[in-house]
């Protein structure tokens, strides 16, 4: 398959695939990949992020634990569905995917993401539902260009210090989880418009909280406010 150096888009969805072979980081034109629905897959070849040409990538709904560390390689990167697989955690690199757009990782067992995912500075969209998260990088607020994060049940009981520093961030879902408090520079969020804060476990809001002057929608209801 690697002999094909022509190819840019490649659609194998909905097949019994168990693994990809050795050579198939050498698709050097390859721009789109769909290889979603292949359940008894749950590893990428280690060359997979020699993949140079690649743009959208669609692994859903596969059998996947790990991803191989090449990954963080995928230098043009746009778009990555990895939702419902086994991902335990993400590459040491990832944050290194810096033309990475939308990433869609929900129904997933994550219990944290990498140190430097702050890099991830093209990202507009996170969709991180459904996972085992109980905090978040330090430099997540590194984020500049995230316009929505869904982070609904998971497990996080406080949120970094950096979080204000979302400035694009225009919808937050944070339901579902163990939040005590949220940090002080909260209310910098000036672009956020919808807010879903329900079924936490906060006893109330910071001072800065009234600096979210484009809110239109705030859902706080089974919280402990007092």
């Amino acid at each position: 398959l690697g002999s094909l150096k022509a190819l840019q888009s490649l659609d194998v969805q909905l097949n019994q695939l168990k693994r990809l072979p050795a050579s198939f980081g050498k698709l050097a034109a390859l721009q789109a990949l769909r290889l979603q629905h292949n359940a008894s897959l749950v590893r990428l070849p280690l060359g997979f992020g020699h993949l140079a040409s690649l743009l959208s990538l669609d692994l859903q709904r596969s059998s996947l634990t790990q991803l191989p560390e090449s990954f963080s390689e995928l230098a043009s990167l746009q778009t990555a569905d990895l939702q419902y697989n086994q991902l335990t955690a993400l590459p040491v690199g990832f944050g290194s995917l810096r033309a990475l757009q939308k990433l869609q990782l929900q129904q997933n067992k994550l219990e944290s993401l990498p140190d430097g995912f702050g890099g991830l500075v093209s990202l507009q969209s996170l969709a991180v539902q459904h996972n085992l998260l109980a905090m978040l990088p330090d430099d997540f607020g590194r984020l500049a260009s995230l316009q929505r994060l869904e982070l609904q049940h998971n497990r996080l009981e406080t949120l970094p210090g950096s979080f204000g520093g979302l400035s694009a961030l225009q919808n937050l879902d944070l339901q579902r989880n163990a939040l005590a408090s949220l940090p002080e520079n909260f209310g910098e969020l000036a672009a956020l418009q919808t807010l879903d804060l329900q079924h936490n476990k906060l006893g109330g809001l910071p001072d800065s909280f009234g600096g979210l002057a484009g809110l239109r929608s705030l859902r706080l209801q089974n919280n402990q406010l007092r």
